[in-house]
């Protein structure tokens, strides 16, 4: 690594490393504390920065276990010398000057698991109500994936929009595990995410039955997915893998490149919509077991003409394609991006 240059405030030397991608290394107060990740044009002067890096304490970005959204950390350096007022202010016009010439990290205050489970929930919750939706008064098959792929991405582009900063916007179990498998999230907190996920998809698949009619419900199958007559389990179930791949790591890429937080909702929704488009016909495209089971089991009760009112019916013989294609998906997202795509550490310290 190249040595660092200094630029200096009222004698105050402040290191910085240049020519690190769009990035450089702050270091704050003594070599041992911690290190600020920062994008620079030249060099880096005294000053309040942010960081929309990725969270490395395994708890995810901006308090939830985000795979994409980034803590966004703030830098003061003590001591009236640094700023033209006798001290500097943050945004919202508070003083920060305390003397001295050490720098300290100051980050926001994050969620609660609770606040984490209960976006996961809701997020499921209006993902099931309103992909099984969909489905309504569909002319023709075309109709019905067009529909089905517009109704995912749209929905799923405002959740992340909504949630991401909150709990990470996994929604979905397979996105779960692999955020666990690449390191960012505990184990122990994937449980509780899974928990959440199939809870609100099950309520979603509830109230979708309260709000049609019989006819209405059937005709939709009560928004379950299932394999289309004319194609094996295990063609469905590689359909699902590969189409999971492709969503997880839209998500875990969008989480290492930090300039792309900003449009990750956008890339993740659009996704969603290009794998319904390619996989509907093949396997139904669910890419989410929570996302299936609810329905399946809401319409195993409820359906009365169609599919799934015995646990023989194909709503259920093929419904562990749905659990097993992106399972399976999640994990070769996670093999690929930490093999082939991670840079190496986050935090390079002089």
């Amino acid at each position: 690594m190249a040595s660092p240059s200094y630029t200096t405030s009222s004698n105050i030397p402040i290191p910085t490393y240049r020519s690190i991608g769009n990035k450089v290394i702050v270091p704050v107060g003594k070599p041992a504390d911690h290190c600020l990740l920062v994008p620079v044009t030249s060099v880096v002067t005294p000053g309040i920065y942010n960081s929309s890096g990725i969270n490395d304490n395994n708890n995810g970005g901006g308090g939830g276990d985000s795979p994409w959204s980034g803590a966004f950390t703030k830098t003061f350096m003590r001591g009236g010398s640094l700023s033209s007022a006798s001290g500097m202010e943050n945004s919202s016009g508070e003083n920060n000057n305390r003397g001295g010439n050490v720098g300290y990290l100051l980050r926001d205050r994050p969620f609660t698991m609770i606040s984490k489970l209960s976006a996961e929930f809701i997020g499921t919750l209006l993902l099931t109500f309103i992909g099984s939706l969909s489905g309504l008064n569909i002319i023709s098959n075309s109709n019905a994936v067009l529909h089905a792929a517009f109704a995912h991405g749209l929905t799923v582009f405002a959740l992340v929009s909504s949630f991401g900063h909150i709990s990470g916007a996994h929604f979905n179990p397979a996105i779960s595990l692999a955020v666990v498998l690449v390191g960012k999230m505990k184990i122990l907190n994937a449980i509780f995410y899974w928990i959440s996920q199939l809870a609100g998809g099950f309520c979603g698949a509830l109230i979708v039955r309260f709000v049609t009619d019989q006819k209405q419900y059937d005709s939709i199958a009560g928004g379950a997915t299932i394999v289309p007559p004319n194609q094996l389990w295990y063609q469905a179930a590689m359909v699902e893998l590969i189409l999971t791949a492709i969503l997880a790591q839209t998500i875990l890429t969008c989480a290492v490149d930090t300039s792309t937080v900003s449009i990750a909702p956008l890339a993740i929704g659009m996704t969603v919509a290009l794998d319904i488009f390619a996989g509907a016909t093949l396997s139904g495209a669910s890419m989410n077991p929570a996302r299936s089971f609810g329905p399946c089991l809401v319409a195993s009760y409820f359906l009365q003409n169609g599919p799934g009112t015995k646990l023989t019916d194909p709503i259920w013989t093929s419904h562990f394609v749905f659990w097993l294609g992106p399972l399976l998906g999640g994990v070769l997202a996670a093999f690929i991006f930490r093999t082939l795509l991670t840079r190496g550490n986050n935090r390079i310290c002089p």
